[in-house]
Parts: structure tokens; C-alpha cells; sequence
């Protein structure tokens, strides 16, 4: 399975557009691949608590997932149900949803609504924030004039989050240059 046949059957589904972007985005930071370069294969990396994982989906988070033998749909299925759901993406201005799931899917579903709602009371809501996006955050998120700037803040958040968890763990320090590079570039896919 390559990241294309898991795009090519989200597409199939009538997945949306920004759904697919922001999964291709996942898939390329996530997947470890076989000798050919392209083909997606099992991963265990020493240190990382999610043990075996498939393009990005850890066995500690997903264990009914059939890492043995996945079919593209239900990889993106995972993705869609696990994060892109929880978090309302859907429901959200589309670069916000883009960069709370690429975030999401690493950082989690509660860290990253703690992150928006944090961001969006810099913008000057007043939200409790409780790690759970509901009508008042999705309300707040489409009253910032400025969809973008709040990505940033976002993304600005989520960068001291990974600091602060390698401060407070320094067994994930070899982490963190992906980590930021991730950020990197959805702070350059924000301003393209």
C-alpha cells in the first residue's frame, strides 16, 4: 500500500478536499516505507510508547486496527474517525482544521482543543478551556477575522507544547527536530 492508494480511495469515498490535503500531509510525516521508497510498512521505534505502527497509526492508541493486513480505506477511516471527527474539522475554517488535525494527530485530540482554545482567547474569546470543542469553540474559531494569524497562534502553542514536554522529558529529545520541522512547514503551508 502506498500513501497515493490510501488518498486515491479517500477520494473514491467523496472524502473533502481539505480532508485529503491535510491526510496526505500526516501520511508524508508519518510513514516509514519498505525498500522501494513508496510502499508503507510496519514501524516499532525504540522509545515511542505507541509501539507497532502503520502510516502513522500506533497499536497503543488503535489496537483493534488490522496492522497485519490494512486495506487504504481503513487507514483513512482511522484518521477520520479518531481525529478528524473529534476535533469538528469539518466544522471549522479550513487552513484551522488543516493544521488542529496534522496536529492532532500527533500532539492528541485533547491537547490540540486545549491549543485552539487557548489561541482563540488570545483573539479575545472567553472560553473555558476544557480540551473539548464544542459550539462555543467552533463559534469563537469562525469569529477571528483572520483564519490564518489564528493557525499561527495555534501553531505557536503546539511548538512551546513540544519544548515543554521535552523539557519535562528528555528521553524525547530525539523527537524533537521532527516535531518542529512538522511545524515548520504548516507554518509555511499557512502562508502560501
Amino acid at each position: 500500500m502506498t500513501i497515493s492508494d490510501i488518498l486515491a480511495s479517500a477520494n473514491a469515498a467523496n472524502q473533502t478536499g481539505v480532508f485529503r490535503k491535510a491526510l496526505a500531509i500526516v501520511l508524508n510525516a508519518e510513514c516509514e516505507y519498505g525498500a522501494d521508497g513508496v510502499t508503507i510498512r510496519n514501524e516499532r521505534v525504540s522509545g515511542d510508547s505507541g509501539g507497532l505502527t502503520f502510516a502513522g497509526i500506533d497499536q497503543a492508541s488503535h489496537p483493534d486496527f488490522p496492522y497485519d493486513a490494512p486495506k487504504p480505506f481503513q487507514v483513512w477511516q482511522a484518521y477520520l474517525d479518531h481525529y478528524w471527527r473529534p476535533l469538528r474539522c469539518m466544522e471549522l475554517p479550513s487552513i484551522v482544521a488543516l493544521v488542529l488535525f496534522v496536529q492532532g494527530c500527533n500532539q492528541g485530540v485533547s491537547a490540540c482543543s486545549h491549543l485552539l482554545q487557548e489561541a482563540l482567547n488570545d483573539y479575545g474569546s472567553r472560553l473555558t478551556i476544557d480540551g473539548v470543542i464544542g459550539q462555543n469553540t467552533l463559534q469563537s474559531a469562525w469569529m477571528v477575522p483572520d483564519s490564518d494569524g489564528l493557525a499561527m497562534a495555534f501553531l505557536s502553542k503546539s511548538r512551546r507544547r513540544y519544548m515543554e514536554r521535552v523539557a519535562s522529558r528528555p528521553d524525547q529529545e530525539k523527537f524533537l527536530h521532527g516535531w518542529l520541522a512538522r511545524i515548520d512547514m504548516l507554518k509555511k503551508e499557512v502562508s502560501a
